[in-house]
């Protein structure tokens, strides 16, 4: 059986020391070719967590940063942060962010985003057309008309079209993305250019003959704040770190300290690694961003433990993703403890996540006892028709409800119909999710969480237990396995579509949910 953990914040190991950056910021420009006189040279100073804390010129005219404090939170001294860690205030800057830890200012241009978490629009009446890769593809006003189009080769912007002219312009890129120059269509005229510092900051634009907002690695830059919109957070260049911790807990690898710093940029090495999406680590940004947005682990403040004692968040990562963890539901691991008295009142043992899966307690003396010894005494009764996707200490009185469902629900999952609504995936799934009873109370048949962990209801009144006479034209033998196939449309809500329907005010969609499997798999 898994052990449990609660995820809510991180805290970084530490990383060595300074570094120098060089960078000739004037060389070789494309209208003149002319060799960099004076090299500017920063030095770059960094505490034993990978925060940067000063930025000195050595030579030339570099980029400088005063001195930051930064605590043990990996926050800069000074400036605002809320619970979840993001940075509200910045000594000029004035921030609020959503529940989903997406960023808008206090004042001024103020931003909307979709249900996928995707910047569409501006107050300021800019609409944003983004496609399923994290492109916008094309930017238009709140009437609807489109002012410009943008031309990909795949995920690399090269291009985009005037509408209002019909004339194209041409994005020439440095190795990390970054907009260098955009050319006229005929090749003849530079109508912008520009250079930036090692960490994004703007150096100096040189040619500002037409609007461009997409600067930085490719990131798109707003003039207000200063800061690079990086699709899953904001990055400022001048602090050459992010606003926010990275909400992506599988950007973290153990075997490289520095990736614990949450707000770092790129592991502090920006003239060899970009961040697309603003969730750092490997495999393919995309996949990265929409994992995030799947809810797998979000943001947020505390401490990671396992079984309640604190642990390196990227250890308890690495215990996630063998499966030798699962995440508590809203951080509750208390809804995986059982307790079990004796019929004779000799003793009282209670069920609860060990370091090595569950384990019985001995609640007169606080001792773990032995599976040997938990059989024995009767807690482990007809532990052999204990389904294997229950964990051990699941109330008897769901095993046989369940396995009957379970198979059901695998039988149907098999029928090209209903296959095919799920992708293909639904029987892989179903033997792979972790199924956990819990009491809901009269009306709720399950909830999915992330990691493919699904909580059907033990209530004896609740529709799992007794399911009702009749649901949307299923009967009560079918009610259960239902329930199953609902959940797991959640669980692969990126091919179901699905949607949050929990709670009555959402009882409509819910109802919709439960219709596409009705009427796919029954």
């Amino acid at each position: 059986s898994p052990r449990t953990a609660s995820l809510v914040s991180q805290s970084p190991a530490p990383v060595p020391g300074a570094v120098n950056l060089s960078t000739c910021l004037a060389a070789a420009k494309l209208h003149s070719l002319t060799p960099c006189s004076q090299p500017q040279l920063n030095h770059a100073r960094y505490d034993n967590w990978g925060n940067l804390l000063a930025k000195t010129v050595i030579n030339g005219s570099g980029e400088n940063l005063a001195a930051l404090t930064v605590d043990s939170d990996n926050h800069i001294a000074g400036f605002g942060y809320d619970p979840a860690g993001n940075m509200i205030s910045d000594g000029t800057n004035s921030m609020t962010y959503d529940a989903e830890n997406r960023r808008n200012p206090t004042s001024g241009t103020t931003f909307t985003y979709d249900g996928d978490g995707r910047r569409v629009a501006k107050s300021d009446g800019t609409l944003y057309w983004v496609d399923d890769d994290l492109r916008p593809l094309s930017i238009g006003t709140s009437t609807g008309s489109i002012t410009k189009d943008f031309v990909f080769l795949g995920s690399k912007r090269i291009a985009f079209i005037a509408l209002s002219t019909g004339n194209p312009y041409y994005y020439l890129s440095d190795h990390l993305g970054s907009t260098a120059v955009i050319g006229s269509g005929d090749g003849k005229a530079i109508e912008w250019e520009a250079d930036y510092f090692p960490f994004g900051n703007q150096r100096q634009i040189f040619t500002n003959l037409v609007n461009n907002t997409y600067q930085f690695t490719g990131y798109e830059y707003d003039s207000s704040s200063g800061y690079n919109y990086a699709i899953a957070r904001f990055e400022s260049g001048r602090l050459s770190r992010f606003l926010s911790p990275d909400p992506y807990l599988g950007s973290m690898d153990v075997t490289n300290p520095q990736s614990l710093n949450r707000y770092a940029y790129v592991m502090s090495d920006p003239l060899n690694n970009t961040d697309p999406a603003g969730l750092v680590g490997g495999g393919d940004p995309d996949d990265r961003f929409f994992d995030y947005l799947g809810g797998m682990f979000g943001g947020g403040g505390g401490e990671c433990t396992i079984n309640g004692f604190g642990a390196p968040c990227g250890f308890v990562q690495g215990f996630i993703d063998d499966g030798s963890v699962i995440i508590c539901p809203d951080n509750d691991c208390s809804i995986f403890n059982h307790t079990f008295t004796q019929p004779n009142g000799r003793g009282s043992y209670t069920l609860v996540p060990g370091v090595d899966g569950l384990i019985w307690i001995n609640n007169k003396n606080g001792e773990e006892i032995s599976d040997e010894a938990a059989e024995e005494i009767g807690l482990m009764i007809g532990g052999d028709q204990l389904p294997s996707q229950l964990p051990v200490g699941t109330p008897q009185k769901v095993w046989n409800p369940f396995t009957h469902a379970l198979k059901d629900a695998e039988k149907r999952v098999q029928k090209k119909k209903c296959s095919n609504f799920y992708g293909g995936q639904g029987l892989t799934t179903l033997q792979s999710t972790h199924y956990r009873f819990f009491d809901f109370g009269k009306t709720e048949g399950g909830e999915t969480h992330e990691g493919f962990n699904v909580f059907l209801n033990s209530s004896d009144n609740g529709p799992f237990m007794s399911p009702p006479k009749s649901f949307l034209g299923i009967n009560s033998s079918g009610i259960r396995s239902l329930i199953i196939l609902h959940e797991l449309g959640h669980e692969l809500s990126a091919i179901t579509g699905f949607v949050d329907d929990a709670g009555p005010s959402r009882l409509s969609i819910n109802n919709m949910h439960s219709q596409e499997v009705i009427d796919h798999c029954f």
